[in-house]
């Protein structure tokens, strides 16, 4: 019989456990995984480009660039050492926000303003994916933090 009480107790600890929301996690919303919480963001590096055509390898002056967005609504570009233009700044700075569904990504420079559909978004991969004068492209970024 004492099993059957020990049992008991140690069964309803564990439903009673299992029911504390405390423990349980916060599932991170679509901007933490972008930006991250830290006041140093979140950086990321392009890895690829899909293009209505096909797949595209893109330019190496593309691809050692960084992205990094801030939970304050701010990013920066830094060129990695290939320079696509020697006019080209070394950075820009700019905003971001999401709308209200976390479906869409719009970034914000001085001069232009694009959006982007977020197609997936976790810890480690962002993809977007973008219609452009010459045709859709879809950008998978990963994370480098």
């Amino acid at each position: 019989m004492t099993k059957f009480y020990t049992y008991l107790i140690l069964s309803s600890a564990c439903v009673f456990a299992s029911c504390d929301k405390e423990n349980d996690p916060e599932p991170e919303s679509r901007a933490s995984l972008i930006s991250s919480t830290s006041e140093f963001g979140k950086t990321w590096s392009i890895s690829s480009i899909e293009t209505t055509f096909g797949s595209t390898s893109p330019f190496q002056c593309v691809m050692d660039n960084f992205i990094t967005y801030y939970p304050s609504k701010s990013y920066e570009t830094r060129e990695g050492k290939d320079k696509c233009a020697p006019t080209d700044p070394a950075s820009q700075t700019g905003t971001w926000f999401l709308n209200t569904s976390e479906t869409e990504l719009t970034v914000s420079l001085p001069d232009s303003t694009q959006t982007w559909a977020i197609e997936g978004v976790n810890r480690t991969t962002l993809q977007l994916s973008s219609s452009f004068p010459e045709g859709n492209r879809t950008y998978v970024l990963v994370s480098q933090d």
